[in-house]
């Protein structure tokens, strides 16, 4: 297990089941058993990183000098942004 995920413990326990499964030499019964909840162990995980994740912005950044994304041919600075203000 990578130190990342053993230095947070919530973590590690929810990495537990996953790393049974890859285990080759872990007992069939547990394999099992964890086959059957992958499905909740997979909706843990997500549930449990999903506040710890950033934003991503994904609209590209206007420039001041740029036209401005309104279509009045005018830059940017000169009229979107100078309404921000």
């Amino acid at each position: 297990m990578h130190e990342t995920w053993r230095n947070d413990e919530a973590a590690a326990a929810k990495l537990l089941p996953f790393e049974d499964l890859a285990n080759e030499t872990a007992d069939a019964s547990v394999t099992t058993a964890h086959r059957e909840r992958l499905g909740g162990y997979v909706a843990e995980m997500h549930a449990y990183w999903q506040s710890k994740r950033q934003v991503v912005n994904t609209t590209p950044k206007i420039g001041r000098n740029d036209p401005c994304p309104c279509g009045s041919g005018k830059k940017h600075k000169k009229c979107c942004l100078a309404k921000q203000a």
